[in-house]
């Protein structure tokens, strides 16, 4: 108990993560989840609160308990370092919740205050990410207790397609694996795109059971095959299915919508995810094993290649073609 009576500062984060909603962010630069963390760090030092403050991390909301962890742990280690507060560790921060009796709702600033008043905490840094149709949205205001004073307030935009924040959705994904991933798929990086391809996906965040469609447009006509590859790097041809064969052309100046007279519903394992595009002059043989899902290498896309260009290389015979990616995530509701 008298543990408890010294603990007469704290600084508490809560992080919650809310659903999607159709506004758009503006535009600024995305960071990583670690820059992010890092910035936060620097912020909280620019404050210029009197050292040696201790200083509490409530994580609430996260879809991933590693995630939430994993944020908490960083800001432990990083404020306690360079900022000269004292940080409790995430159970020493339970314990005093539970000494308390009950844990505030995170969702209502004022129990969190009241909260904080009834444990000697100076101020309650406030914060929430959600999940924008583009990004994260990070979002941090710092608050006085005793007065409701809003001591400074900061946000961030999230890359959602950060290796370590994937890694941490879905920990079946490594960190390794996905930029293993980026450095196989350069073909699809945007660089070829001879048609003037465009394809867009409804959202590039999406929770368990929601569906994706695809837009593409081109200005000028083409053929086209479209492949998705999952969390754990498995391809395979999506479109044009079996009741679809001979829809894979796209005349320039439209707008087609994939898939026209169905939907593609997401599910778990959660993380990130990618469908690629590629297009060409003449008509795409599709053999019967493309509908097969297979694992992402050089040489299979070296296969492909020979395939999508009509049995010759495409880096031997350059012909006209463009190749271009959607990269999107899935979370748990």
């Amino acid at each position: 108990m008298m543990a408890v009576k010294k603990l007469f500062l704290v600084t508490v984060l809560i992080l919650a993560v809310m659903v999607p909603f159709a506004a758009s962010a503006e535009a600024a630069t995305t960071l990583s989840l670690d820059e992010a963390v890092y910035g936060f760090t620097v912020y909280m030092a620019e404050l210029e609160l009197p050292g040696r403050e201790l200083t509490a991390i409530i994580m609430s909301g996260i879809p991933a308990p590693r995630l939430g962890e994993y944020i908490s742990d960083s800001l432990i280690y990083l404020l306690s370092e360079y900022t000269g507060l004292d940080v409790l560790n995430r159970q020493d921060t339970e314990r005093l919740l539970e000494w308390r009796g009950s844990l505030p709702d995170p969702s209502d600033p004022r129990s969190i205050t009241e909260a904080g008043r009834e444990l000697g905490w100076k101020q309650i840094v406030f914060g929430e990410i959600k999940a924008l149709p583009d990004i994260y949205r990070l979002s941090l205001r710092a608050v006085e207790t005793e007065t409701g004073k809003l001591l400074g307030e900061k946000n961030y935009n999230l890359t959602v397609n950060d290796p370590v924040l994937v890694n941490l959705v879905n920990p079946e994904v490594e960190v390794q694996q996905l930029v293993d991933r980026k450095t196989i798929l350069e073909l699809f990086d945007g660089k070829l795109n001879n048609f003037g391809l465009n394809m867009k996906t409804n959202k590039t965040v999406y929770y368990d059971g929601e569906d994706m469609f695809i837009t593409l447009s081109a200005k000028e006509d083409c053929f086209f095959v479209i492949y998705h590859l999952d969390v754990n790097d498995k391809m395979q041809l999506i479109y044009p299915n079996y009741l679809d064969m001979g829809k894979n052309f796209l005349r320039s100046g439209t707008t087609r919508t994939i898939p026209e007279s169905s939907y593609f519903r997401l599910h778990a394992p959660f993380g990130e995810e990618r469908i690629l595009l590629y297009a060409a002059e003449k008509p795409i043989p599709i053999p019967e094993d493309q509908y097969k899902s297979k694992s992402i290498s050089l040489d299979y896309l070296e296969t492909l290649k020979v395939i999508w260009s009509g049995g010759t290389s495409a880096s031997g015979a350059k012909p006209k073609n463009a190749a271009v990616q959607v990269i999107y995530t899935i979370l748990p509701k």
